[in-house]
Formats: structure tokens, C-alpha cells, sequence
């Protein structure tokens, strides 16, 4: 991981040279990587694209629910490599064959792919149950050997800052969700400009062929049970890389706290020791950088003080 603390997408370089080696044996059997990340922010979809570009290998297209093809955005979007799909289809048996066509090209002509395991953004940064209906569709291509295998690949994206955090307090405190706009993306719910997202961890997991799980885990009576066993093994190789942020620290010691508050030295002493567990349990965090843990306490303090303020009139 880069030294440095600081605003940048950073990821580790034995995980990229493993994912570059797999991309170029999976390039030359001309099939495709699945990528599956966790659905945090908007931003999920540039992010993984930025570092495909910057890696030199193939980008992925990516599954867009269809909420998001709006003026100028869903153009950005689509020339970055969406496509967009229904959020729901079912009973139309026309619009899921053409989806499945389209899927099965993809997939044999070695496209890289990208979906979101869990179908739509966290709005609390645990991981949803996963959602299987694309899971299905490629899995039906290599059934169906519309394409010889591909290689799945769990990845996790963890933010220092989400761009929709206001929104999604406001979510959280009961308000209804607001239809996307690109004004609402870039300018979340403060009004101000709120693009400048800090540190981005990207993490990927070893990628396996889905072939051979279908080899092993296929039987035509426990398909939709299978379909879960493959959500839920996906879902735990994502929670295997996935970092813990420095922000997660501070905020889970102060949603610990009792009685009235906690001055600075106790605050920095109890994130330290919470990292320290964190550890020491196999888990992992993300590197401070250069600095300390008080100037990281002091950084997301000041942060959370002003979300709660700005909704302490719930």
C-alpha cells in the first residue's frame, strides 16, 4: 500500500500483479473476469475503471440499474461502459431473454464484466444479502457452454468519505429516497460541491473459475440453492480483503461511549486499542500513513461533529 496518507485510490501491489496475471491467461483463453464489488457510492463505477486504465487491461462493462440514465450522467456513465437493466423484470420473459443474449455475448467473446453483488448501494456500509439474478444469467452462459468459463473476482472498495453520506443519514432518519440526479451526485445533500472523497482502498480477492464451482456445486434440483451458496462465498471473499477505514474506528468508539463525552487523549487511547483487536483477530485496517492516530482522530472528528449538527433537528 502507498506510504502516505493521503486523498487517492490505493491498492496492494501483490493483489494487482495477481490480478494482472490471471487477466492475461484469462485474455488468452478469451474469457472474461467478473467483477464483483460491493455497492458503496455512485463513484463504484469510475473507481474500478480508473484502475483497469491505469493497470492497462481490458475495461469492464458494467450492469447499471436504469434509474441512472438520466441528462448528462447516464451519458458519462455509458461512455465509461454501463449498460443499463430494468431493476426488475419479472414476467417479462422477452426483456429476460434479451438480457440473457446479451449476457452470453459478453461472456463469449471475453468482455470483462462488472456487477454489484448486493443489486443497490449499502446505505450503512455493511454488506446486503445478495442479490442472485445476474448471478444466474452468467451462470446459465456457462451451462449452456455459450462460453468456455470465466474467472470471478471479489473485490472490496472502501471509502474514506462517501459523496452521499448526507443523503443517506436522511435515508436512515426516515426521509424517502430521492430520485438521482446529477445535481444530487455531485452535490450529495449539503449543497456544496462534495467530490473530494480522500482515501479510496481497493482490495481484490484471488479470482476462481466459476466452471469449476458449477463442476462441483451444480445439480438442476438446487440450482437457486447453489445460487446463494455462490452469493454468499463471494460476499465472504470480499469481507477477507475488505480494510476497516480510520473513519470506522473513530465512529465506532464514539457510538460506544457512556455518559456525557470523552476528551481527545482517551478518544485517540481507545481507537488505538480497538485497532490493536482488530488485528490481533486477523482483521484488517488501513494503514495511517505518516500520521498519527491523534491527527486521524482529529480529521474525522471534526467530520462527524458536523454531520450530527447538520441533522440534530431529527
Amino acid at each position: 500500500m502507498a506510504s502516505v496518507y493521503n486523498q487517492g485510490i490505493h491498492v496492494d501491489r501483490d493483489e494487482v500483479e495477481r490480478l494482472k496475471e490471471i487477466a492475461r491467461k484469462a485474455e488468452r483463453a478469451g474469457q472474461s473476469l467478473i467483477l464483483l464489488p460491493p455497492h458503496r457510492s455512485h463513484i463504484d463505477y469510475v473507481t474500478l475503471q480508473w484502475i483497469f486504465f491505469r493497470l492497462g487491461l481490458s475495461l469492464p462493462l458494467v450492469a447499471a440499474g436504469d434509474n441512472l440514465r438520466i441528462p448528462l450522467l447516464g451519458e458519462f456513465l455509458q461512455g465509461a461502459g454501463a449498460f443499463y437493466i430494468r431493476r426488475t423484470w419479472a414476467g417479462d420473459a422477452l426483456y429476460a431473454t434479451v438480457v440473457q443474449s446479451y449476457i452470453d455475448i459478453l461472456l463469449s467473446k471475453g468482455y470483462n464484466f462488472e456487477c454489484f453483488i448486493e443489486g443497490t448501494r449499502s446505505r450503512t456500509g455493511k454488506l446486503l444479502v445478495p442479490k442472485v439474478g445476474m448471478l444466474r444469467l452468467i451462470c446459465n452462459t456457462i451451462l449452456r457452454e455459450k462460453a468456455s468459463d470465466c474467472w470471478i473476482l471479489p473485490v472490496s472498495v472502501q471509502y474514506d468519505r462517501v459523496i452521499e453520506t448526507e443523503s443517506y443519514v436522511d435515508e436512515l432518519l426516515g426521509k424517502p429516497k430521492e430520485k438521482e440526479t446529477l445535481w444530487q451526485l455531485v452535490f450529495g445533500g449539503g449543497g456544496k460541491l462534495s467530490l473530494k472523497l480522500g482515501r479510496i482502498d481497493v482490495h481484490f480477492a484471488q479470482p476462481w473459475s466459476l466452471k469449476q464451482f458449477l463442476t462441483e456445486q451444480y445439480t438442476a434440483k438446487e440450482y437457486d440453492r447453489m445460487l446463494h451458496s455462490l452469493g454468499y462465498r463471494i460476499l465472504n471473499d470480499i469481507n477477507a480483503v475488505t480494510v476497516i477505514m480510520p473513519g470506522a474506528l473513530v465512529g465506532t468508539v464514539i457510538l460506544t461511549l457512556r455518559g456525557r463525552g470523552v476528551g481527545r487523549r482517551e478518544l485517540v487511547r481507545r481507537v488505538e486499542w480497538l485497532r490493536d483487536r482488530i488485528i490481533g483477530k486477523g482483521g484488517r485496517v488501513a494503514e495511517f500513513g505518516n500520521r498519527t492516530t491523534g491527527e486521524v482522530v482529529d480529521r474525522y472528528d471534526i467530520h462527524l461533529s458536523k454531520l450530527i449538527e447538520g441533522h440534530s433537528g431529527y
